[in-house]
């Protein structure tokens, strides 16, 4: 066996500089619904149910809060400045080089970035974008929409912009503790500074000032808002407020919209968005990034490797307040577990439980530093367990008035299957791995996948019968027409502290990707299937799993002697990896052992890992088809009836024989997808011999399962092609 072993770097994926990330994002809505599936730590996209707003959107200031204005660009600002506009205000640019520079703040009507690497023209759907949005545009100023001409923009990053408000009347709300709330969406790449802040004098001073981000998710559209629970304590005059954006980096940008202030609430328990940049991360021993613990870990997940421990039955999430009170466990803080199976269309509640806090939950602070409360456990009750289609809702509740009762939950689904599919991404309108964004290879070798835990594959028989991914050809693609893409199937081995040790390659799988830019279009993504999976020892087809972690991966490789990004020629050489964020299936790291890994090879020849993917919101858009035989007894296999089928390959016809009689109770047919095609049902007093039973197969041509079941519950999966 091919056996590599490497160090792990613990540390955040910081690059040098923006060649060589060379990260698109795309935001897409496909033909489907996905309302099920948003991001868990999104909330809804709609004004928090505050019982006060003092000025903004919806009331007094509307619209300047709802930017329908243009802004008045400044060089400097001193109080008393534009009493009745927004003003953007330039700081410097060229990562300081140049005071004040061109580092604007703008009214977009647009409501997107039109920077080189922002490739969708889809407005954020904050309530009032069609009035305008603010931007920072970090992107497009540094560029001008043009991909590699760095710093040729109008304003070259890195750079700093402020944008401050009108006067704002707060009078009548002197000592009472605020809140800021307004629409958020932004994407980080190098920066330094998102904050808002509040001044009581005009802006001669800015009494408290808030980064944001740890509020939030980058490329999350949601409201944020941060509280100033201080900021009118003693002061009389509130006739001159002012609120103040500031963006400081390098890349991409920042949009804000729909802005108010509110009184601020003391008890609102919410469920924590974790931020994998500058998030809240609990620090009690069952730690986790991310805002709950998933059931199973995966979207889709075979039943037969399901255990009962925290890999796969774990529940849990992080609570908080976001008021500024703090629920104490005379309070009884809880988190409410419910879940529920699909039944013809319908959710039914197979099981729920309760989970008490051991800690009391903490205000959300304006500060990255306070942690969440996690309360978490691991299932024992299995009772509800089957294959089938099932919804996990985590619910914050305690003993007093919630005064905003519209965050408290969040859920995710999960999907148990009868040995056919595993996924930790959702499946598209063609049953294919779910990918809503892509990110390119770094260096000249890159890897992408993720860490998979079966815990009986070996009595199981358990194999990888066929992988599929997805990927995207952007539009400035200029490589070759035709290469070859592997995909990895590595045991790994664990460190007693948790870390890698090594990963030894078991199988792999050859993909060849044929008329790039020609038969396959540019600019959308693609999915490449193969089901010749070979062994790397014996280069013969791979057998069953052992128990344990599997990494398993799709794996570019740039032409000889170039690498993924040719900066000369401001293309790329290669497709990028398909990955999702509807859903982060990739989170549950109360184990120790990391999940989503990144193996490259830089300039240097170097080989680095980074054990949280590309970020710890991206998911590989990866598919495997899976089956188990159990390992049977005699007795059992007389009641099984030693199944066996022909002509296999097949052109339509499939005739099934046993060696001994049998009661049949039911055949599946599966596709490569674990789509069901088709049930075909026996009764139980059909008793069948040799030859009796034939099945029409799909006409379509491909790789299919098939699932017999006795009458006994007895089941064989086999594999079936269509030529």
């Amino acid at each position: 066996m091919l056996k590599i072993t490497f160090f792990v770097f613990t540390f955040l994926l910081v690059l040098s500089n923006l060649q060589s990330q060379n990260v698109e994002s795309l935001k897409i809505y496909v033909g489907k619904d996905l309302t099920k599936n948003k991001s868990s730590s999104a909330k809804k996209i709609a004004q928090r149910n505050f019982q006060t707003v003092i000025w903004g959107s919806g009331v007094t200031g509307a619209a300047d809060a709802e930017f329908s204005n243009p802004f008045v660009n400044a060089t400097s600002y001193s109080a008393g400045d534009n009493v009745t506009s927004w003003t953007a205000l330039t700081i410097n640019e060229s990562f300081g080089g140049l005071v004040p520079g061109n580092a604007f703040w703008k009214q977009s009507l647009l409501g997107y970035s039109q920077g080189a690497y922002n490739s969708t023209t889809a407005p954020v759907n904050s309530p009032s974008n069609t009035n305008g949005v603010a931007i920072f545009d970090s992107d497009f100023l540094d560029n001008g929409g043009v991909i590699s001409t760095f710093g040729q923009g109008t304003s070259p990053a890195g750079h700093k912009g402020e944008l401050i408000s009108p006067r704002i009347d707060l009078t009548g709300y002197t000592d009472t503790p605020i809140m800021i709330n307004f629409f958020s969406f932004y994407r980080d790449y190098r920066i330094n500074e998102l904050s808002v802040s509040l001044s009581v004098d005009d802006g001669a001073t800015w009494i408290e000032t808030v980064d944001y981000r740890f509020l939030t998710t980058q490329e999350i559209e949601e409201f944020v808002s941060p509280y100033f629970i201080n900021a009118t304590t003693d002061v009389a005059n509130l006739t001159q407020c002012r609120i103040k954006f500031t963006f400081d980096g390098d890349y991409y940008f920042a949009i804000v919209d729909d802005v108010t202030i509110s009184i601020a609430s003391k008890y609102d328990l919410g469920i924590a968005a974790m931020s994998s940049s500058s998030g809240i991360y609990s620090s009690d021993e069952q730690s986790i990034e991310g805002d709950q613990i998933h059931l199973t870990g995966s979207r889709y997940f075979p039943i037969s490797q399901l255990s009962s421990d925290l890999n796969h039955m774990g529940v849990g999430a992080n609570i908080v307040n976001y008021g500024y009170g703090i629920v104490d466990l005379a309070d009884n803080p809880r988190l409410i577990v419910n879940v529920e199976k699909e039944n013809a269309g319908t959710w039914q509640s197979v099981y729920t439980t309760t989970i008490a806090s051991t800690r009391v939950v903490n205000p959300l602070s304006n500060s990255d530093e306070l942690t969440a409360t996690n309360v978490s456990t691991v299932l024992t009750d299995f009772s509800w367990v089957e294959t089938g289609d099932f919804r996990v809702t985590y619910t914050a509740e305690f003993d007093g008035v919630d005064e905003d009762m519209t965050n408290n939950s969040l859920s995710h689904f999960f999907s148990l299957t009868p040995d056919n599919y595993l996924s930790k991404v959702d499946k598209d309108v063609n049953g294919n791995p779910f990918a809503d964004d892509r990110v390119l290879p770094r260096g000249s070798a890159c890897e992408y996948g993720s860490v998979f835990y079966f815990d009986d594959a070996t009595s199981q028989n358990f194999t990888i019968d066929a992988l599929n991914f997805t990927y995207y050809l952007p539009t400035n693609f200029i490589g070759l027409a035709n290469q070859t893409v592997e995909m990895n199937i590595k045991k790994v081995t664990f460190h007693t502290n948790g870390a890698i040790a090594e990963l030894i390659q078991e199988g792999i799988a050859v993909f060849n990707l044929n008329g790039l830019g020609t038969t396959i279009p540019l600019g959308s993504f693609h999915t490449a299937y193969s089901d010749n999976i070979i062994d790397a020892s014996t280069g013969f087809s791979m057998g069953p799993l052992s128990d344990g972690h599997y990494f398993i991966s799709v794996s570019f490789k740039a032409p000889s002697g170039q690498f993924f990004f040719d900066n000369n020629n401001g293309g790329y050489n290669v497709p990028f990896f398909g990955e999702s964020r509807v859903k982060n299936y990739d989170l549950n790291r109360n184990l120790s052992t990391p999940v989503v890994l990144v193996i490259s090879t830089d300039e240097w020849g170097e080989t680095r890992t980074y054990n949280g993917g590309f970020g710890s919101d991206r998911t590989p858009a990866i598919g495997i088809l899976t089956s188990s035989a159990n390992t049977l007894s005699t007795n059992q296999l007389e009641n099984i009836g030693q199944i066996k089928l022909y002509p296999n390959p097949t052109k339509g016809v499939l005739f099934i024989t046993f060696n001994t009689v049998s009661e049949l109770a039911e055949i599946k047919v599966y596709d490569v997808s674990g789509r069901l095609i088709n049930t075909i049902k026996y009764a139980n007093q059909d008793l069948v011999d040799q030859e009796l039973v034939h099945i029409e197969m799909p006409k379509t041509k491909g790789v299919y399962f098939l699932q017999i079941t006795n009458s006994n519950g007895l089941t064989e999966n086999h594999k079936v092609v269509v030529n």
